[in-house]
């Protein structure tokens, strides 16, 4: 009964069961080892460099976008083709046997 629909909740409406991580509330451990991390990189010094990393990896993800031909998935299967009905055409006319 804990799991589906209290007093409040509409019927059949359900809650996200508790998730506990050595005893302690799943988010609280991550909002935990998110500000240890966040003070490890500021401490270290590495912050420009981590910034650097992610806006350099965003920027070249970004420029590969940007220079994609439209429709290419549509364009290698048209060249497939071509050159399966050429193939088809060079063996078809042509005996090879010695």
């Amino acid at each position: 009964a804990a799991a589906s629909g209290g007093l409040g909740d509409p019927p059949g409406s359900r809650r996200r069961p508790r998730v506990n991580v050595a005893g302690v509330p799943r988010g609280r451990l991550v909002a935990g080892l998110g500000a240890a991390s966040a003070l490890l990189v500021w401490y270290t010094g590495a912050a420009l460099t981590l910034l650097g990393a992610l806006g350099g990896g965003a920027g070249l993800a970004l420029l590969h976008a940007s220079f994609r031909t439209q429709n290419f998935k549509a364009r290698l299967a048209n060249a497939r083709e071509e050159f399966r009905a050429v193939w088809r055409g060079y063996n078809a006319g042509s005996d090879y046997t010695l």
